[in-house]
């Protein structure tokens, strides 16, 4: 089994990591969820300083991070400048 490459840190109590996690869901992403408030996370929300929720880190095949995104606004942004790129690959954005 291979190991996920998104790792959600987020709390049951937070509406916005529900969403993400929903979405996630929706369209197939294997994702870890870790609950920032449990006690059994502690050590390690401590280790990658988790302080805001939700935090979504992306992974190397290897489990090293590759990049984090720290609340839903950077979560946005940085979705729609992947959406832009995949599109400009696929020549979507070219005027005919």
């Amino acid at each position: 089994m291979s190991q996920a490459q998104i790792r959600v840190f987020g709390s049951d109590k937070c509406k916005h990591c529900a969403k993400i996690i929903e979405f996630m869901n929706t369209i197939g992403w294997e994702h870890e969820y870790i609950d920032a408030l449990a006690d059994e996370s502690q050590e390690i929300c401590d280790k990658y300083d988790i302080d805001k929720l939700p935090h979504i880190q992306f992974l190397n095949e290897d489990g090293s991070i590759h990049s984090e995104c720290v609340g839903v606004e950077e979560l946005a942004t940085k979705m729609n400048e992947v959406v832009k790129e995949i599109s400009e690959q696929l020549g979507l954005n070219e005027t005919k």
